[in-house]
C-alpha cells in the first residue's frame, strides 16, 4: 500500500484516539462537584461525587487550632516516606507539601494526607484559584491530574469556617 494511502488512513485514526482520550478526561469530571459536610463539630469540603467514595480531594477541619488536612486519593509508592513531598500547582503556582501516608478504607493502600494551617498560602490558593493540578510521585505511575476549583471557596467557607482565618 502506498505511503500516502497509509497516511490518509492512519492520521484520522490517531486524531480519533486523541479526541476519545480528551472526551474521556472531560467525562471523568462529570458529576464531580465541590460539596461539604458537618459532623460532630467538624467539617469537610470535598471535590467528587457526593455520597460516594469518588472524591479525589477532601479537606477536613477537625474544629481546633485552625488545622486542616488535605487528603488525596492515589496510591503511594512503598518508599514514599523517604521523600514525603507532594507537588501541586494552583493556576501555575507551585506548592511542594510534606505529606503523611494514611491507610485508605480500601485496605493496605496508602494515600497522602497534607497537614496544613488554615492560613497556609495553599489554602488561600485553593479558594481563589481556577485549577489545581496534582502531580503524584513518579514511582506511582499515575499521571498528573486536574481538579476544578470552581465553587471551592463557597464550600470551604461554609464547612471549614472554624479552621480558616477570619
Amino acid at each position: 500500500m502506498p505511503a500516502s494511502v497509509v497516511s490518509r488512513l492512519v492520521r484520522p485514526a490517531i486524531l480519533a484516539i486523541g479526541l476519545a482520550a480528551s472526551l474521556a478526561s472531560a467525562m471523568a469530571q462529570e458529576g464531580l462537584i465541590w460539596h461539604g459536610y458537618r459532623y460532630d463539630g467538624r467539617g469537610s469540603a470535598s471535590f467528587g461525587i457526593p455520597e460516594t467514595d469518588a472524591t479525589p480531594l477532601t479537606i477536613t477541619c477537625p474544629g481546633r487550632d485552625r488545622s486542616l488536612t488535605i487528603d488525596f486519593r492515589f496510591d503511594l509508592p512503598p518508599d514514599f516516606l523517604a521523600d514525603p513531598h507532594v507537588r501541586l500547582e494552583v493556576d501555575g503556582a507551585e506548592f511542594r507539601q510534606v505529606a503523611n501516608a494514611i491507610y485508605g478504607a480500601e485496605g493496605a493502600a496508602h494515600f497522602p494526607s497534607l497537614p496544613v494551617h488554615g492560613g497556609d498560602p495553599l489554602v488561600g490558593a485553593l479558594m481563589r484559584g481556577q485549577t489545581l493540578t496534582v502531580f503524584p510521585p513518579a514511582k506511582t505511575g499515575a499521571a498528573p491530574y486536574t481538579i476544578s476549583l470552581s465553587g471551592s471557596a463557597a464550600v470551604m467557607r461554609e464547612f471549614l469556617a472554624p479552621c480558616l482565618p477570619s
